[in-house]
């Protein structure tokens, strides 16, 4: 099953995790419930950009997620937390390190993060 979301914020499409998290969560649960998936299925996270980083955002917001992959974009490593303090879901950053250094750079402060 595959779902796609979009960012409340429809005029620039960035997504703002502390609004956006709790309409995503609903529409999960939305979904599972009417496609009859269990609670307990396997869900994955993938974003492109802003959606990226939003992605990593999901598992601070109590939404759980099996794995991450953040495309083009890292996010501040403090937030790549889970809220009730378990393990972090596999991640997989996708960027373009030799083009964008700025981003190889985020990217590998989040890396860092993750294997504490």
């Amino acid at each position: 099953l595959v779902m796609a979301v979009t960012s409340l914020d429809r005029f620039s499409g960035c997504w703002y995790a502390p609004l956006d998290a709790p309409r995503v969560a609903r529409a999960i649960a939305h979904v599972r419930e009417h496609a009859h998936v269990g609670s307990n299925a396997t869900l994955f996270a993938l974003g492109a950009s802003s959606g990226g980083a939003f992605a990593l955002h999901l598992p601070a917001y109590g939404i759980p997620v099996h794995g991450i992959v953040s495309q083009i974009m890292a996010a501040r490593p403090s937030i790549l937390r889970v809220r009730d303090g378990g393990p972090y879901p596999p991640t997989i950053f996708v960027h373009m390190g030799v083009r964008d250094t700025r981003t190889a750079a985020a990217v590998a402060e989040c890396v860092q993060r993750l294997r504490l």
